[in-house]
């Protein structure tokens, strides 16, 4: 307990300007909230017994997880396609069929989820994502089904729809919340990465000229050294130009690819190497 007559510590004036700053947005927030939940509440007694049963089985957890799970499936039957595609293998009849029922009950959800959101359906990106996903599923595949196989376009179509169908993966970031963290702290950090990969670029940038004015005069000197080696088609130009060097310092550095092949001889011949290595 405080002492009668002795005054509270007074908090300094940019600390009392944050915590009234943080207030107000919570307040705001709050509001915000309250006035959605009021809006639902109003429209959900406007609504007919059959759009209620609709929104009451789309709007639960049950039915989102069953979602995830379909998008699962869907992305191994994706994996499965595209190996029999990369052997130019025509893919089995289960695995065509799999894809249009999966295809079927994403068309389902997005019309169920249409039919109880009506016109607020556009404002959520996850939705129109995912409409827009199924409407280029969709299209491909009637576009697929019409042309012949052997033109190049339905080929491409075909991949692109693969590609697409994989990325509605992302629609569990909305029903993982730890996901979701997980991609908005990499976000946040998103600015600090690209301004440390641009430092890391122009440094071998610097690194790359420098080999190139004096490491690769003293690796032309050295070709005959790796003539019977693994190495004999590559380490000779190894810094032959900026872009070359960049390329073998990154495979070095990054990768840790080839230090003993290319380095060791270099250093070997010539000690004072050493110190750039």
């Amino acid at each position: 307990m405080e002492p009668a007559g002795q005054a509270m510590p007074e908090q300094p004036p940019h600390r009392a300007s944050q915590l009234y700053k943080q207030k107000s947005h919570l307040s705001n927030q709050l509001k915000s909230m309250t006035s959605k939940l009021q809006e639902q509440m109003d429209d959900w007694e406007t609504w007919s017994d059959r759009r209620k049963r609709v929104a009451t089985v789309v709007l639960s957890p049950q039915f989102e997880w069953s979602m995830s799970i379909v998008i699962m499936v869907s992305i191994i039957l994706v994996i499965i396609d595209v190996d029999h595609m990369a052997y130019d293998d025509a893919p089995p009849r289960w695995l065509t069929m799999s894809n249009l029922v999966v295809m079927f009950v994403y068309f389902c959800e997005v019309l169920a989820r249409l039919y109880v959101h009506r016109i607020k359906f556009f404002s959520d990106a996850f939705r129109v994502y995912d409409l827009v996903i199924i409407t280029i599923d969709i299209s491909f595949t009637v576009i697929l089904s019409v042309m012949e196989t052997q033109f190049v376009l339905p080929v491409v179509l075909s991949r692109v729809g693969r590609v697409m169908r994989v990325t509605r993966a992302l629609r569990m970031l909305a029903i993982f919340p730890e996901l979701g963290f997980m991609i908005r702290g990499i976000t946040f950090a998103a600015k600090s990465l690209l301004w440390g990969l641009l430092m890391l670029v122009l440094t071998i940038c610097f690194w790359s000229i420098l080999a190139v004015l004096f490491i690769h005069p003293l690796v032309q000197d050295m070709k005959s050294q790796w003539e019977d080696t693994t190495c004999s088609s590559r380490c000779p130009r190894a810094f032959e130009s900026v872009a070359t060097a960049m390329l073998t310092l990154c495979q070095q550095l990054v990768v840790g690819e080839g230090w003993s092949d290319l380095n060791t001889p270099i250093i070997e011949r010539y000690p004072a190497t050493a110190f750039f290595f």
